[in-house]
């Protein structure tokens, strides 16, 4: 399973490597209060999402990656990369979604859009999708400017698996090719 390395981070596979990390960090209620219901997961729903992650990376050779920074061996985050999947109304669960948390210690440093940049050249020029998007809840205004600073635009807002109101950015390989090839700052 490839690792992805960026100017800062190494975006390597989970669960094969940091298996804990996600239980760990995702505990955090500064982490935790844009994703989902707010709520940390239980180690039922950890374990769910571990072997789920777990099959994705061996049916299709990509899926949840930790980042670690190059400096300090540091665990940053996770860059998020694969199918919807069921549960979320309004979107085709093979649509590829890309995801992105960082540990809130690291957080205005730069790692959230460095790792959706990566994960998003990733979707487009290895995986091939035509299309990604990135759910977000509104108030997260964070991740709302790293969502357009990869060059995803605002597209509405859908209902996500909890009921809760999500912002949806889009974007297409053509869009991606285009901004690749006038070398804009992504």
């Amino acid at each position: 399973m490839p690792t992805i390395t960026t100017t800062r981070l190494a975006l390597v596979p989970w669960p094969e490597h940091h298996p804990e990390f996600v239980a760990e960090f995702q505990q955090d209620p500064r982490v935790m209060q844009y994703l989902g219901n707010g709520q940390p997961w239980d180690r039922a729903r950890f374990e769910a999402v571990r072997a789920a992650q777990a099959d994705q990376w061996a049916q299709h050779g990509y899926g949840w990656r930790v980042a670690v920074a190059l400096a300090s061996g540091a665990l940053i985050g996770v860059a998020t990369s694969g199918p919807v999947g069921n549960g979320v109304p309004d979107l085709d669960p093979s649509e590829h979604e890309l995801g992105w948390w960082v540990v809130a210690d690291a957080w205005r440093q730069g790692y959230g859009t460095e790792m959706a940049h990566a994960i998003r050249a990733e979707a487009h020029e290895v995986q091939g999708s035509q299309g990604v998007l990135a759910r977000l809840q509104p108030e997260n205004v964070g991740s709302a400017r790293i969502a357009t600073a990869i060059g995803l635009s605002y597209s509405g807002e859908i209902l996500g698996r909890f009921g809760e109101v999500n912002a949806l950015y889009r974007g297409t390989a053509v869009d991606w090719a285009a901004r690749r090839s006038t070398n804009q700052s992504v």
